[in-house]
């Protein structure tokens, strides 16, 4: 054996003994370790047989996929369900039958997706199965039968991925179509505007198209992939040739990651806020022992041009709506002389939303970083290089996504780019302006801090809401809140963007969004109640509102609205649940509060805590609030 062979065997003797001692963090770091070093299916099945380290039983995330598929996906089932489970994730994966792709998308009811509730559904097809003349036969077609070939096989995936879409909510997930390595007129391709190469491109921007008009599809790159790659390291003709399998075994788990990046985002398996250490993180070197002007940054060298390359990469990631932060060792007017003074820092006091550079214990810093932001800490995802903070953090904190830093970041290492948990399937606006939204609340905090009494606070904002029926254009972000909202969230019910354009074409439901707005600047949209209309009932199905604005009493006025669009439809009660979790305690008086009375409701489903408010109830909105609502306006 050589040598990685060698660490890789004590690496997994160490993993069986550190959870024969109940060191699960430590066992957990040391089967990341192991994949770092062999990602394979070796690998993929001894992590597979301690899963139980890795995925949180007490409280699972689990992904529900199904595979339809033109070409045989089983060798890297393993390897995805290892991958995902190395972020703390579970994935049950179910597979179609070979080549059967389209008859299960026609006819989901009749395939291996039937009376399933899948998460998302891979489609992974590629050009020689979809488009065998544009792939072989090339050389022998005209012009017209070019453009033929391009309309059949876009029409095709449309009515396919359109058929599906009315019969499920799952996330679609389709692979593009690859170019050949060698274009059948070689250079002269490229000069034709019905080249080969092209036409495939025109399929694939067709997608796209499709993707933007369906609700809850995307589109898998598959050229990007084999780019990184390289094209003769991806195909396995032998394989191909025996088992249809057409991957080489080491660019497997490049298509795994890839899959990983759009089910991670489409199933709310995400950071909000990325933490980072700044010696050897942002920077090369110790600022108290080097000085700013000592640190390793910039052009100047190779390793100075990788730390400033992963600030870009940080500067990437904020742009997509996730939320920057600094916990670090240091004394703080030495940290924020580089982040002020440094001449080749891409990233600037201002990018991050909050700083805590002192002597406290990281996994400390962290719990008060994510109370400042008003996210869970299971929502952050930490950056360091030093291994011992990392596993302090692990142990601490094992809800925390840990990057640890093992090799200074490069061109070729840079563990941020791709990491499923900062992928986004789309941007709402509220996404671009998320930090502004932050810098806002800090000026709002400061603003309590100085009121004489909390109601005098409330007063002070000027709070402004405007509660309106749901639109097209609101349907993402309504989708977006439902899957990341915990605290108050009387239902924590999550629901895809197919799943919530559905309600919204349902004439018995109706859907509220609730924007908000202060003296410090707009939250954009704050809150959603999906309310179900059931004859003489009306049933709150969902009432949440987002963490940044609790406790201003606007879930008064969405209860209020609520029962006013109810009266006014002829229900004689209007009727609400509260399911507890882990989190949801903020909204557990909301019903009790607005006037409601419990209820005694044995077999209802689901279980929780019944409420019922009579026809010609009122409910009270809070005098601090201006509330306007768009059809008493119009």
């Amino acid at each position: 054996m050589g040598q990685a062979d060698d660490e890789l065997a004590a690496r997994r003797s160490r993993v069986d003994v550190l959870i024969a001692d109940g060191d699960i963090a430590g066992a957990r770091r040391e089967l990341e370790q192991i994949w770092t070093l062999k990602p394979g299916a070796a690998s993929a099945g001894f992590i597979e047989q301690r899963q139980h380290v890795l995925v949180d039983a007490d409280r699972p995330h689990m992904i529900k996929v199904g595979i339809v598929r033109s070409f045989t996906v089983e060798p890297l089932l393993p390897l995805l369900r290892a991958a995902a489970a190395l972020h703390g994730v579970g994935m049950e994966v179910d597979v179609g039958g070979f080549n059967t792709y389209a008859q299960d998308l026609y006819a989901p009811e009749q395939s291996v997706l039937a009376g399933q509730s899948f998460d998302a559904v891979i489609v992974a097809t590629q050009t020689r199965d979809v488009a065998p003349d544009l792939w072989n036969d090339f050389a022998l077609l005209h012009a017209d039968a070019v453009d033929a070939a391009v309309e059949r096989v876009t029409n095709e995936f449309r009515s396919m991925l359109r058929t599906f879409r009315d019969a499920s909510s799952a996330h679609l997930i389709v692979h593009s179509l690859e170019v050949p390595i060698h274009a059948a007129a070689g250079i002269a391709d490229r000069r034709s505007a019905s080249g080969q190469a092209r036409a495939i491109r025109r399929i694939n921007d067709e997608l796209d198209e499709i993707a933007s008009e369906l609700s809850g599809v995307s589109v898998l790159d598959i050229g990007s992939i084999i780019s990184r790659v390289g094209s003769h390291a991806w195909f396995d003709a032998s394989k191909w040739r025996a088992m249809k399998m057409p991957i080489r075994p080491a660019a497997m788990i490049h298509l795994v990651d890839e899959w990983l990046r759009h089910l991670f985002p489409a199933t709310g398996a995400v950071a909000k806020a990325v933490v980072v250490d700044l010696d050897n993180t942002l920077w090369g070197g110790v600022i108290g022992e080097v000085g700013t002007d000592g640190i390793d940054l910039g052009e100047d060298s190779l390793r100075g041009l990788g730390y400033r390359e992963f600030q870009r990469t940080l500067r990437d990631i904020r742009s997509r709506g996730i939320l920057l932060a600094v916990c670090s060792k240091n004394n703080e007017s030495d940290a924020l002389d580089v982040l002020e003074r440094h001449p080749w820092m891409v990233l600037r006091t201002d990018d991050f939303s909050t700083i805590r550079s002192n002597w406290n214990s990281k996994a400390d810093n962290l719990v008060s970083i994510a109370d400042e932001l008003d996210i869970g800490v299971d929502s952050l995802l930490f950056v360091d290089d030093n291994p011992a903070e990392c596993d302090e953090v692990r142990r601490r904190l094992p809800e925390v996504t840990v990057v640890e830093l093992s090799a200074p970041p490069s061109a070729t290492s840079n563990p941020l780019i791709g990491h499923p948990r900062l992928e986004r399937i789309s941007l709402t606006d509220d996404d671009r302006r998320r930090a502004e939204m932050y810098e806002q609340q800090r000026e709002r905090r400061a603003a309590r801090h100085d009121a004489i009494s909390f109601d005098d606070y409330l007063a002070s904002l000027d709070m402004r809401i405007t509660l309106a029926a749901c639109g097209n254009n609101d349907v993402e972000r309504v989708a977006q809140l439902t899957q990341k909202t915990n605290q108050f969230n009387v239902t924590t019910r999550r629901y895809s963007v197919p799943e919530m354009d559905r309600l919204a074409a349902d004439p018995d439901v109706d859907i509220t969004v609730v924007r908000a707005a202060d003296r410090f600047g707009d939250h954009g949209i704050v809150g959603v109640s999906i309310v179900r209309h059931l004859g003489a009932v009306a049933h709150i199905d969902t009432l949440l509102l987002s963490c940044r604005v609790i406790g201003r009493g606007i879930e008064h006025a969405m209860v209020a609205r609520t029962a006013t669009r109810a009266w006014a439809v002829g229900a004689e009660h209007l009727e609400g649940v509260f399911i507890p979790t882990a989190k949801n305690a903020p909204a557990a008086q909301l019903f009790e509060q607005s006037g409601f009375a419990a209820t005694t409701n044995p077999g209802a489903e689901p279980s929780g805590e019944h409420w019922r408010l009579d026809r010609g109830s009122v409910v009270t909105t809070p005098s601090w609030l201006s509330v306007t609502n768009l059809e008493e306006a119009e």
